[in-house]
């Protein structure tokens, strides 16, 4: 969309940051241009601008050079294990990392209350990535995140036959990368939600959380299980930080309100709602 449609102030107030990165991907054959735009919204001044170039075969490596560089503009700190991701080539098929993209965020209208259909919906994204790259771990250890989840809420599919499906994902993902962190972040799910171990899963989040240390979707794990562990003040300073990580998200929306009620806090409760409302005013959450 053109930038000056957009309310960049809004944006930046929603996610809880000073500076915003606008970006334009145009495609031609097997050819991709991105110009990044890096904006201090406080000032309305730009920061900092490039063009990058290259072929589609190379994407990873201008995702790394596009993230080095903003985080220089910011002055932020990068994690010796978002390093490591950021060298990773996670696939070869530019086809099968849009897809898993495109399943990362339609991951955030999925929540308990989300219908099955949906649920199902991405699903087929996933597994439109797994066919075009058998290989792709990241996207088998999504794979058995998901039907993991859809097992445990008994609204969706509490079926031998789901439990099978993130099993058989999750075998896929060890195989072909046993200690990534999106796997060990897949195992910690099938421990929470089909094996209802909430110690081993606690073990595999945290080993998870040492290469993606800004993973939302991990952060808010970690909150749920402190809540199966009785540890609701920990809980909630965990989910806190899910929030902070991806405001748009309504599973973890939804998680961090029930931990505020239960430990009574309902003035907070009352505004995380309010301000996720005003972030995703389309959600029913």
């Amino acid at each position: 969309s053109n930038p000056s449609t957009r309310d960049l102030h809004k944006i930046a107030a929603i996610l809880g940051v000073g500076a915003v990165v606008e970006g334009t991907v145009r495609r031609a054959g097997g050819e991709v241009r991105i110009a990044v735009h890096l904006i201090d919204v406080l000032n309305s001044q730009e920061i900092w601008n490039e063009v990058f170039t290259g072929s589609l075969t190379n994407v990873f490596d201008l995702q790394a050079q596009i993230a080095q560089k903003v985080a220089a503009g910011v002055d932020a700190r990068v994690t010796k294990g978002e390093q490591l991701l950021l060298e990773r080539r996670p696939t070869e098929s530019a086809l099968a990392h849009d897809r898993y993209l495109e399943a990362l965020q339609m991951g955030n209208a999925l929540g308990s209350s989300a219908p099955l259909q949906e649920w199902e919906r991405a699903l087929r994204v996933l597994e439109q990535a797994v066919e075009a790259d058998a290989n792709f771990a990241a996207a088998h250890a999504l794979l058995a995140q998901r039907n993991s989840s859809m097992y445990w809420f008994g609204s969706l599919d509490p079926s031998p036959a789901r439990r099978e499906r993130a099993r058989q994902a999750l075998a896929s993902a060890e195989r072909l990368a046993p200690t990534a962190p999106e796997t060990r972040m897949a195992e910690g799910y099938f421990a929470y939600a089909c094996d209802l171990n909430w110690a081993e899963a606690m073990r595999h989040y945290q080993a998870a959380l040492v290469g993606m240390p800004n993973d939302s979707e991990l952060w808010l794990q970690i909150g749920a299980t402190y809540r199966r562990l009785g540890r609701f003040p920990e809980a909630a300073e965990t989910l806190a930080r899910a929030v902070e990580l991806n405001p748009l998200s309504v599973g973890i929306a939804q998680t961090r309100v029930e931990t505020l009620l239960m430990l009574r806090r309902y003035e907070q409760a009352a505004a995380v709602g309010a301000r996720f409302h005003d972030a995703s005013p389309g959600s029913a959450a």
